[in-house]
């Protein structure tokens, strides 16, 4: 089943891809690839951070914590150009 969901995954990858080396010229297909990969791990990273269980953010809600409290737009937009660049 893993691999029948990876080989149903190759072809929006491959069309995403292509997007984007069409929209950012100097991207070729290899680092279009990376970035895709990298963008994954990079969501399944902070999307838990941002979106703490109950009792994470109890425990950091207090101003001295206030900076595991993780805004997923504003610091997925941020890795997202650390990315690119």
């Amino acid at each position: 089943p893993l691999r029948e969901f990876k080989f149903r995954l190759l072809q929006p990858m491959s069309e995403t891809v292509e997007v984007l080396v069409q929209a950012i010229p100097d991207l070729t297909p290899e680092k279009a690839t990376e970035f895709l990969l990298h963008l994954h791990a990079t969501i399944a990273g902070l999307w838990p951070l941002a979106n703490p269980s109950d009792i994470c953010r109890e425990a950091t809600d207090v101003p001295e914590l206030s900076i595991f409290n993780l805004d997923f737009e504003s610091q997925c937009r941020t890795a997202v150009l650390k990315l690119l660049s």
